[in-house]
Parts: C-alpha cells; structure tokens; sequence
C-alpha cells in the first residue's frame, strides 16, 4: 500500500514538474522555430472548428501542391498523418474559442503524461529511485521542454509509443494494441517500437500474443489506403529517406551526433554519461531492453536519413529511449551520490 501511495505522488511530481515549464509563455503567437508546420497543424484544427469536421478530409489553409506529382490541389485538403491530435484540438476551439493555448495545452498533457509513463517503464526496469531521476530529467531537459508544447502531432505520437512499450512490457496486450494503433495513425514512425517489444516477447515467451498485437496495424493500413487514394491532398515524403545521399556521410554524422545529441539534447556532460551507460554490458534482460529500444531508434534516424539531419524535432523518440541507459546504467548511482554528498551537510547540521 505504501509502495503503490509513493509511486502515486511520483507520478504527481513528476506530472506537475513536466506541466509547469511547458506553460512558459503559452500564449505566444505561432511564430516560433517551425512556425510553418505549426500553423499547418493548427489550421486543420481551427478548419474543423470553424468548418467541416470530417476526420476523413481535413484541410489547411494552404493551396500549395506539396504532392510528389505536383497535382492542383483546390479543396486544401491535408491527408498525411491521422488527426488525431487536431481533432482534440478542435473539440477545445469549439468550446473555448480559437487560441493558440489550447493547443499547445494538448501537447503539454501528452507530453506531461509521456514523462509519468516512462516514469512507471524505468520504475518496472531499475527501481523507484533511477526511474525518478529519468521522470524528472525528461521533464526539465531543454529540448524536450520546448518540443512538449509545440503545436504539432509529434508529442502525442512520442508519449503514445512511450506507452505502448509500457503496456507491453506489463503484458496489456489487448490496451497496447489500442494504444499502439493510435500512436500508428499519428505517426507512422511508431512502428519502430515494435522492435523492443518484439525483443520483450521473445525473452518472455510471449511471440504469439506478440503476433497477434500486429492486428493493430489493420487501423493505420486502411489510413494508408484512404491516403493513396488522394493523392492530390499528400505531401512529397519521398526526400525523408536518403536525398542528397546523406545517409552515413561526414554530415550525417556530424548534425545527428554532434550537434543534435550531443549539443542541443544532452550537452556535452549528459552526452557522455550516454555513452557510459551504452558502453556497459548487461545479461538482465530488463537493462538488454533498453539497448534494444535505443538502436530501434537508431535505425529509425538511419533510415529516415534526410528528415532527421533537416528536421531537429524528428529527434525526439531519442529523448526517452536515451534517458534510461544515460540515468539507469551507470549515471544512476553517480547522481545518487552526488545528491547524498549536497545532503550530508544539511544532516549535519540538523544532527
């Protein structure tokens, strides 16, 4: 009972410490880093508000042919990701009025609950107190700060993988299947968290009820099939892969390890006590999932090659499968005793 109240207030914390920094300046206009596919996103909610509110057909306010084959494209329709997100969005403008703070208050809710879930997955993997510290460093870490309330899909897409690993690795089957078909339709690059879970049911012996989680990629399969049959209303994703032949270059390299991991998500310091905490050797297979979900990510970068080195914020499913061998492998114990040693001399002085 006591367990199940400390790991209660935790979550609290941990919510409150995500929710509050986020709210920083809210009520800012959409004229940020990544202005353009922020106001993209936020004009197919206030299009639903204010217009037709079909899930189906969602519209910007954009005339643009950003299609592969450059097709007219005159009713602004915007078939890509599901919307999802724009959906709760809209359901607020309704109630509220149109404003920018409501939809940056979604990506806060998601983002704040991301962090409580991670929060439980590290608890399940290390114990309270290294799953404390990863909570409470993807709360306050910079980069995550400012992507948790941007109006884009990408926070719910994040936290909604966060978690579908969750649930699978507590054997939900029936909920990660929901969970996983919505971070799905959000954001198809959500299908790399398959791979950890894959990893979790082998070392479980759990591969059927695995097998038969699949069937939630059948939601996201008739999205795809709606979306190719508008082809006039789809974005040119083609160029994400390899354009320019990026992928594996001094470039590549250069932005996705120097500049983006080691300078503007870990800085330097945290950026070695990753490197650390890959660099140890663990027979558990509790730590061996963390690895395993790490180089999922990896391969997701490797694969969507230029739209990682063009776009910051695609670095974000890093940020959790990061945290956990940065705090839980080796830095976990080193932050514990630094935060023993600030201690002793208050204990000290109240002896």
């Amino acid at each position: 009972m006591k367990k199940n109240l400390l790991k209660l207030i935790i979550s609290l914390i941990i919510f409150v410490a995500a929710f509050s920094p986020r709210l920083y300046r809210i009520n800012n206009p959409v004229a940020d880093w990544h202005s353009w596919r922020q106001a993209d996103t936020a004009a197919v909610a206030r299009n639903f508000a204010q217009g037709r509110f079909n899930l189906l057909f969602p519209q910007s306010d954009s005339l643009m042919a950003l299609n592969l084959q450059r097709l007219p494209n005159p009713d602004r329709l915007f078939i890509n990701e599901f919307p999802f997100y724009n959906a709760i969005v809209a359901v607020l403008y309704q109630q509220f009025g149109v404003h920018e703070v409501y939809a940056r208050l979604v990506s806060i809710f998601f983002s704040s609950l991301g962090a409580v879930f991670l929060f439980w997955l590290a608890k399940n993997l290390f114990g309270i107190k290294i799953a404390a510290v990863t909570g409470l460093f993807y709360a306050f870490n910079p980069y995550n700060v400012y992507y948790g309330r941007v109006i884009m899909p990408d926070p719910t897409f994040v936290s909604l993988s966060i978690i579908s690993l969750y649930l699978f690795t507590r054997f939900k089957f029936v909920l990660f299947s929901f969970v996983f078909a919505l971070a799905m339709l959000v954001k198809p690059y959500a299908i790399f968290i398959l791979l950890p879970c894959f990893y979790w049911a082998i070392v479980s012996h759990k591969t059927k009820q695995f097998f038969i989680s699949l069937l939630s990629l059948f939601p996201y399969l008739l999205w795809r099939y709606h979306y190719l049959s508008y082809p006039e209303a789809n974005f040119d994703t083609t160029w994400l892969f390899n354009r320019t032949n990026i992928r594996f270059s001094g470039a590549f390299f250069r932005w996705l390890i120097y500049d983006r991991m080691n300078r503007l998500i870990f800085a330097s310091g945290g950026f070695v006590l990753l490197i650390l905490g890959l660099l140890r050797s663990y027979l558990d297979k509790k730590k061996a999932l963390v690895f395993v979900w790490f180089f999922s990510v990896v391969a997701y970068m490797t694969i969507f090659a230029m739209g990682n080195v063009t776009h910051d914020y695609y670095q974000l499913p890093l940020l959790p499968s990061c945290l956990l061998p940065l705090v839980g492998m080796k830095s976990g114990d080193f932050l514990t005793s630094i935060v023993r040693k600030l201690l002793l001399p208050a204990r000290q002085l109240t002896a």
